[in-house]
Order: structure tokens, then C-alpha cells, then sequence
């Protein structure tokens, strides 16, 4: 959605580079961002990992529009203020807003996700019981949410910024007590890198390719139910049917429009052990 903050960003970049064409060279694409707080960030991704010799022309760049910068690899990131995105505010499920690094995943249409989140909440809450996994939790998009509300949230997230994030997340919206984070690759481990064993509701974000692994494995945990978000129902269709081969009944399917005009549908599907 282009914003005020992005159009007004894309305005100063196109007057400002001719000032530093350098930066231009080597350029893949180009992605701006605004937050739930009307920050706007300014990512440049480069085809190779950035050289020293771009630093001088990054830093006239900056002097020009009045930014800070950070790299990493083969990124640029252009702020002013917080170099966090404010990804979600809400002034129950997380009063103090929830913020990640530009790079680390979240959800694209942040006026969407809000719906999202508290169908999310509704279905987990249905689901009942008190003990929750957060599969694929990134920086706490869920998991804080589900905490604010009482239940004990086990998250479990590859990216380590993303889950560094979340524990911050989770001081600064005062629930931390009820969350535990951990750093793991489910794609190769799968469910034996949790430390816990059973829980009563198992929540799952997984990306485009869907969880079929932790379906296959989830003997190891054996939740009582499974709210499963996903983004493609391809992928939904198949593990939803691998699920059912396991015991577990389809109770309710929604799905919410994250990206209105196109055949992507964000769909929160419960289901039960039978």
C-alpha cells in the first residue's frame, strides 16, 4: 500500500541519488516499508555483498535525506528514528506495540493483520486449554498476543533476530513470563528440538511450503488441537489431509483477505483430535 510515508520516500530518493549514482550500481530491487507508527524504512538490496568503497557514497546519501543507515550483506537499510518496524499494535493484546528488524519476516498488510491476529486469538482460545506451541512464531506476531490473554507460550522460530526480537517483544508488553523462545531449523529437526512434549493447542505459521514435516512427527507432541495458519491452499489442502490420516477432525476453516485484488488468501483452519 503506498502510504504518504512511501510516496514522500520515493519522492527524496529519486531527487537525491543523482547526488550519489554510485549507489544505483549493482542494484536489485528496492523496498520501502511503512510501520504501524508511521516510520518508513528504505531497503536496498544488492546482487553482491556491499563494498567497502559504496560506504562513502551511503553516507553522502544520508547526509542528503537526512537518515541513518545500516548494513548487512548484501542490504542497505536507510531509517530515521527506529530502526525497528512496528509491525502490530493493539491496545490489549500488546499495548506496547511489537517491533522487528526490517529484515525478519512479518506480515505484509499490517492493517490485515490485526484481523488476523484476533481471529487467531478466537480460534485458540476455542481450542482451549492453557499450554501453547508457536510454531514458526517469528518475532511474536501470536505468541505475545496469546500471552497478553493468560495462556503459556512455548515459540519456536529459525531466524535468532527474529526470536531476539520477540523476547523484547515480550519484556516490553510485560508478559514475558508467560513465553519461552527458541532458535530452531524445523525443516531439519523437526518437533525433537522442542523441550517440551505435549501441548494442548499447537499453532502453526508455516511459510508457502506448508509444515509437512512437523505433520508426519507430530506424534512426538501429540496436541490436543492445531490452529494452522497458512498462506497457500495447496499446501494447506495436503497437510490438512495428512492431519485428518492422524485423527484429527477439521472444525473450522476462515479465511482472511491479506492481499485484496489477487488469489493469495492468508486461511486459519482448527482442528481437533478425534
Amino acid at each position: 500500500m503506498l502510504t504518504n510515508g512511501i510516496n514522500l520516500a520515493i519522492k527524496r530518493l529519486k531527487e537525491a541519488t543523482p547526488y550519489a549514482p554510485q549507489i544505483i550500481k549493482g542494484l536489485k530491487h528496492i523496498l520501502f516499508e511503512e510501520d504501524m507508527v508511521q516510520n518508513t524504512f528504505v531497503t536496498l538490496d544488492y546482487r553482491e555483498k556491499i563494498h567497502i568503497s559504496l560506504l562513502r557514497h551511503v553516507e553522502a546519501l544520508c547526509n542528503i535525506l537526512e537518515v541513518h543507515y545500516k548494513i548487512r550483506d548484501t542490504r542497505i537499510l536507510f531509517y530515521k528514528g527506529s530502526d525497528r518496524i512496528c509491525f502490530y499494535k493493539d491496545e490489549s493484546l500488546a499495548p506496547e506495540g511489537l517491533f522487528c528488524p526490517p529484515s525478519s519476516f512479518f506480515q505484509a498488510n499490517l492493517e490485515q493483520n490485526k484481523i488476523l491476529v484476533k481471529e487467531v486469538v478466537k480460534m485458540v482460545q476455542k481450542a482451549g486449554g492453557d499450554n501453547i506451541v508457536d510454531l514458526f512464531c517469528g518475532s511474536g506476531n501470536f505468541s505475545i498476543p496469546l500471552a497478553r490473554m493468560g495462556f503459556k507460550v512455548t515459540g519456536v522460530e529459525i531466524d535468532d533476530q527474529a526470536i531476539d526480537a520477540a523476547k523484547k517483544n515480550a519484556l516490553l508488553n510485560r508478559c514475558h513470563e508467560k513465553t519461552n523462545f527458541l532458535t530452531a531449523n524445523l525443516f531439519q529437526k523437526g518437533l525433537d528440538c522442542l523441550s517440551i512434549k505435549k501441548a494442548d493447542t499447537m499453532l502453526m505459521d508455516p511459510p508457502r511450503v506448508g509444515a509437512k514435516k512437523i505433520c508426519k512427527e507430530l506424534d512426538i507432541v501429540r496436541p490436543k488441537n492445531i490452529v494452522y495458519v497458512s498462506c497457500d491452499p495447496m499446501t494447506l489442502a495436503r497437510d490438512i489431509a495428512s492431519l485428518m490420516k492422524k485423527g484429527y477432525g477439521l472444525e473450522i476453516l476462515k479465511p482472511v483477505d491479506m492481499f485484496p485484488q489477487t488469489f493469495h488468501t492468508e486461511t486459519i483452519a482448527l482442528l481437533r483430535a478425534g
